[in-house]
């Protein structure tokens, strides 16, 4: 098995510095969700577990409904002005320069469209 991306580093500091360097690629607000500073909804890293090339990590984007989301899969959601929470897992690998090459995402859209005031059961 290869070293670990990580590296015997704090996989907290490996990921923290692969977002640095990647900072700007995505942009726009996650449905309207902006953080007090108005630049995005705060972001906040629960269990994290490094292993190889790999870290996996639970993630939890925080905010208020205050803008139109128009990307959603269940149609235009209007603002609530409601506190919501979107629970990520995210699953990220790294080359042997510590570089982010493979990020996947799975989350539970059901409730969190809930929480946006999405109809449905």
């Amino acid at each position: 098995m290869k070293d670990s991306a990580a590296g015997g580093m704090n996989p907290i500091a490996v990921l923290s510095e692969a977002c640095r360097r990647t900072r700007g690629v995505r942009t726009g607000s996650a449905g309207g969700l902006p953080s007090p500073a108005g630049a995005g909804p705060a972001i906040r890293r629960g269990i994290m577990i490094a292993e190889g090339d790999y870290i996996a990590c639970q993630t939890f984007m925080e905010g208020t409904f205050v803008r139109e989301f128009t990307q959603s899969p269940a149609g235009l959601l209007r603002p609530n002005g409601q506190r919501v929470v979107w629970d990520l897992l995210n699953m990220f690998r790294f080359d042997d320069q510590r570089r982010l090459v493979e990020e996947s995402v799975r989350t539970d859209y059901r409730s969190f469209l809930r929480q946006l005031g999405a109809p449905g059961q």
